[in-house]
């Protein structure tokens, strides 16, 4: 532009033709002008976003209310608002024009597809003269941080506390089914299993009686998640990865549920361990953690695995892994002398296949397949 100008004078000079005088001066003119016009509209833009910080799910449409305003009297002929926030599955961007004291609403929708931590934010806003000539930008600063939890499915039937009859076949009971301390007697249930009839009861009652354990419920959960870095495999929604985090998330959302402590043990790169809680806080604490969990690890599975301790009898163990069977399973069983209940949860089969359930030896050993899951339910933590 500025050679252009340049030119023109040159031209105008030489030749003291008064048409290019004309030409020259007006080009000065539209120069000041167009300046003139991409400071003032490009300063009285103001952005409102209207996101909520908070917590998703891997799943969850997310809305969120945004408007450009125009605080000057000057109409600005085109504004580019750029999202910066890299949320995949969300785009915010638009381009359009504004008028004087005007302002320019929309909603924009998005589906989270991954979980994470993510910032909404920034937004770059660019703005400029009618012809272009100049052109203005400005950076708006992160509006709110949100975090998006792992996709949450049922898996109350994979746990210890449901009777399990080994094959694909299941026989769905109270959660007590299989407790070891028993307390007294109480109605007998249909859904009882038949060892828990108690016989001299029944028979000096003249009616089905059941023996009555202490609750399952009260027993500590410690979950182990694998994140060794050699073991996972697949991208993005349909890996081993998030499918192993998936379902760690809802094994500790079912054990908060069922008013069990739960506690969470990985053999990442910085051997996370959370310590055993109960409560929604806790849930929140461990699903924060699950969000931006990565295979970072480099040590074997068995070092997340808990030793033979007298005190940990109570406790139910719940191994998430797509590693084959080795070393691990060794220590597994090993550490089972006090009687804590285990349960392998392995994610290695093909997308469509059922889940199976097998016994190695006193251990529940479940086949899951990768593939999409569809959540139970859409879960908001503020």
């Amino acid at each position: 532009m500025a050679g252009g100008l340049a030119v023109l004078f040159f031209f105008a000079y030489i030749t003291a033709i008064r048409l290019a005088f004309m030409l020259a001066y007006f080009g000065i003119l539209l120069v000041v002008v167009c300046w003139t016009w991409a400071r003032v509209a490009g300063r009285g833009l103001v952005v409102t976003r209207g996101a909520q910080e908070g917590a998703y799910e891997v799943g969850q449409e997310f809305r969120e209310k945004m408007e450009v305003s125009n605080s000057s009297i000057v109409g600005v002929p085109w504004v580019i608002v750029e999202d910066r926030a890299g949320i995949p599955g969300y785009e915010a961007s638009r381009v359009f024009s504004l008028p004087g004291r005007g302002s320019r609403r929309w909603t924009s929708h998005g589906r989270f597809t991954a979980r994470g931590r993510y910032s909404l934010g920034p937004l770059r806003i660019t703005t400029g003269d009618p012809f272009g000539f100049f052109v203005r930008t400005r950076v708006v600063g992160v509006a709110a941080v949100i975090t998006v939890y792992p996709r949450l499915i049922d898996v109350m039937d994979l746990l210890p506390g449901s009777s399990h009859s080994s094959g694909d076949s299941r026989v769905f009971g109270r959660f007590s089914d299989s407790p070891p301390d028993a307390l007294g007697i109480r109605e007998h249930d249909p859904s009882d299993g038949f060892n828990r009839i108690h016989w001299p009861s029944t028979a000096r009652l003249g009616r089905p009686m059941s023996r009555s354990f202490e609750r399952y419920e009260g027993a500590d959960t410690l979950v182990v998640l694998d994140l060794g870095v050699a073991v996972h495999r697949g991208r993005d929604a349909s890996s081993t990865l998030e499918h192993s985090v998936s379902l760690a998330a809802s094994v500790a959302m079912a054990a908060v549920q069922r008013g069990q402590s739960v506690a969470l043990r990985c053999n990442d790169a910085g051997a996370t361990t959370l310590l055993a809680g109960s409560g929604p806080n806790h849930l929140r604490h461990i699903l924060d953690f699950l969000s931006v969990a990565q295979a970072t690890g480099t040590r074997p599975l068995s070092s997340a695995l808990p030793g033979s301790t007298g005190r940990h009898s109570r406790q139910t163990l719940v191994v998430i892994t797509p590693s084959p069977p080795g070393g691990w399973v060794d220590a597994l069983a090993a550490g089972r002398d006090g009687g804590r209940r285990a349960t392998v949860l392995h994610v290695g089969g093909e997308p469509g296949d059922r889940p199976r359930l097998r016994t190695m030896g006193e251990i529940n050993w479940w086949e899951l397949a990768t593939g999409s899951q569809e959540p139970v339910a859409v879960r908001r933590a503020s």
